[in-house]
């Protein structure tokens, strides 16, 4: 699947421009939004200081914020709820959402262990990663692994390329070939209940 490749293109040009070395994204409300350092799953001896450095976590408040403030951002939520609404028949939420810079020097911070996305939030019931970098001319591609998939998924060239899986589902990084990085936000969405189900209807009329 994918989303609209203009989106992702600015989304990914915001991120290049306002994710600085120091690891946080710093938003124009003065907001900083840093990433997460505790999660060992990871293909190298895991260094928690890159792995705060290479990751983006919007949680809560900070998910208004993201829709606000980080250009393609809620586009992309709105169209990957509607696909997971026509294809499963079910309406969703967005739960959290991770912004990842995945690339050969980031194997120990984002090259990810088999591992469940449920693991960490019992509540998340779908996971969506978008490619966020398009590939360049005869670039390796990136890859992931999913349980009870025929091979390895490989991820289209253009940027808004994505991977919907259920979050369930053990899955791992492949290591990438490509010497580039690549930026990916993976969203996280669980099923609504039925208080927000019957706030959409009311919206809605």
């Amino acid at each position: 699947m994918h989303v609209d490749a203009a989106l992702a293109h600015q989304c990914a040009h915001f991120l290049h421009s306002r994710w600085g070395p120091e690891g946080y994204l710093a938003l124009s409300s003065g907001t900083r939004v840093h990433g997460f350092a505790t999660y060992t799953q990871v293909s190298q001896p895991h260094d928690a200081a890159k792995q705060r450095q290479h990751t983006l976590t919007f949680t809560g408040p900070l998910l208004d914020s993201a829709r606000a403030e980080v250009p393609g951002f809620a586009a992309m939520e709105a169209s990957l709820l509607g696909y997971l609404d026509s294809t499963l028949g079910t309406r969703h939420v967005l739960s959290h959402a991770h912004a990842l810079r995945q690339g050969k020097h980031t194997q120990m911070s984002t090259g990810f262990l088999a591992h469940k996305d449920n693991d960490v939030s019992e509540l998340v019931d779908e996971s969506i990663v978008v490619k966020l970098t398009a590939d360049l001319a005869r670039e390796s591609p990136s890859r992931m692994v999913v349980a009870a998939a025929a091979r390895p998924f490989a991820y289209a060239p253009q940027a808004g390329a994505a991977a919907h899986f259920n979050a369930r589902r053990w899955h791992a990084s492949v290591p990438p070939t490509s010497d580039r990085e690549h930026l990916k936000f993976t969203f996280f969405f669980r099923r609504a209940t039925w208080r927000e189900l019957r706030a959409m209807k009311r919206s809605i009329t």
